[in-house]
């Protein structure tokens, strides 16, 4: 059952956007912009993703370059906007994607589009990844057991966190994604997906 399930999320993006964008139509919201804490539009709202102001209407995402999103990021802003609950939720402990509910199909596929990608980029050159990451509107938080530890606003509410240890003669590169666990009422396994590997491809693009 899981491994089904697995295949369908990683297949149907368009499809499934376009149907979250239905599922708008009937939105309040001046009342969600509120819960939220985002500027209402007249028939949408401007949600700031990883910083960056997208608007979100039933007629689709726009970016901050006036662009149509991707549907990979118009899905995840649709999703987030659908599911919001009647007010924000304490955050709660980080947890890994590996502990987020039935992601076991898809905690290799995962690491492979993320934490791979990153340990193998940046390497031994963790001051390049912090500069990437501050370009990107990441903050370094203290934490003495990393040597970055760095908080990501992907979505008001839903921050993500990476966690890196540099490359040394003795170790190679470590790397983490962590969501608070209220990150699962705010989106689902395909859309927190999505955060990790959007985050990763600007981080490397940076």
């Amino acid at each position: 059952m899981l491994l089904c399930r697995a295949g369908r999320m990683l297949i149907g993006i368009d499809q499934e956007y376009q149907e979250a964008r239905s599922a708008l139509a009937d939105m309040d919201w001046a009342a969600l912009s509120r819960r939220i804490g985002c500027q209402p539009m007249d028939n949408g709202l401007a949600l700031p993703f990883f910083q960056q102001i997208h608007q979100v209407s039933p007629d689709g995402c726009v970016g901050p370059d006036s662009q149509p999103a991707t549907a990979a990021v118009g899905l995840v802003l649709c999703r987030y906007v659908l599911r919001f609950p009647p007010q924000p939720l304490p955050q709660g402990p980080r947890i890994t994607f590996r502990e987020l509910t039935d992601s076991g199909p898809l905690v290799a596929r995962f690491a492979d589009n993320t934490l791979k990608i990153i340990t193998t980029t940046f390497g031994r050159r963790g001051e390049d990844l912090l500069a990437a990451a501050i370009r990107l509107g990441g903050r370094r938080e203290a934490n003495g057991a990393f040597d970055l530890f760095l908080r990501f606003e992907a979505l008001p509410h839903v921050p993500l966190f990476l966690q890196f240890n540099a490359a040394d003669d003795l170790f190679p590169a470590q790397a983490a994604l962590l969501f608070h666990c209220s990150a699962e009422t705010y989106l689902d396994l395909r859309s927190l997906f999505i955060l990790g590997t959007y985050l990763t491809g600007r981080l490397i693009t940076a």
